[in-house]
Parts: structure tokens; sequence; C-alpha cells
């Protein structure tokens, strides 16, 4: 029985994190269309999120990494 009752507690936590997972995804996604409305990101900045939002990385991101 106390084997049943922390699977299901597994299973909750794991469909909590897909829907956040999901909601963060569509926002991101949503925003990507109105990146330049939003003060502070310029072209440059805006191109980086593109490229990670289509990479999962960023060639200036792994930069800063290695110096």
């Amino acid at each position: 029985m106390l084997k049943v009752l922390k699977k299901e507690r597994k299973m909750k936590k794991m469909r909590i994190f897909f829907i956040v997972v999901l909601i963060v995804l569509k926002t991101v996604l949503l925003l990507k269309e109105d990146l330049k409305k939003i003060n502070g990101i310029g072209p440059t900045t805006e191109r980086i999120i593109l490229e990670i939002l289509k990479t999962g990385s960023s060639s200036y991101y792994e930069k800063l990494l290695t110096g």
C-alpha cells in the first residue's frame, strides 16, 4: 500500500512538472513573436534568445562560459 502511495505521489509530481514546462514553453513561444516589444531587448539579445530557442544553446553563451 505504501509503495502505491509513493508511486502515485511521484506520478502527480511528474504531471505537475510537465504542465509547468508546457506553460513555460507556450509563454516563450508567444513572447517570441513580440521580443522586440520588450523594453531592453535589442537585436542582439533577440538573436541570442531565438538561437537558444532553436538550438537549445547559444554560441555567445558558450563563449562566455569558456572565457
